[in-house]
């Protein structure tokens, strides 16, 4: 998987964060349910703030190019081809 595959997947994640669908809604309360210092007002406030400030396509593209070293496809490791 390359990079620009791995930031298209990490958007898609702050979408279904978003979405705040069913399943995720279920997904916060049971992270309360058994955490009680996961408040419900602090989980959403959380998520807000992640999917707005980091898992934005932009955002993703700026942090990652300060490493110039990430743009570059990796070799292949010898012990994949084994």
């Amino acid at each position: 998987m390359n990079l620009q595959e791995r930031i298209k997947i990490l958007v898609k994640l702050g979408q279904y964060m978003q979405e705040n669908g069913e399943e995720w809604q279920q997904a916060k309360h049971r992270a309360y349910l058994q955490n009680g210092w996961f408040l419900p007002e602090f989980i959403d406030l959380s998520v807000h703030n992640i999917v707005s400030y980091f898992l934005q396509k932009q955002a993703l593209q700026n942090w990652i190019s300060q490493y110039p070293v990430l743009e570059q496809e990796p070799a292949s490791p010898a012990w994949w081809a084994l």
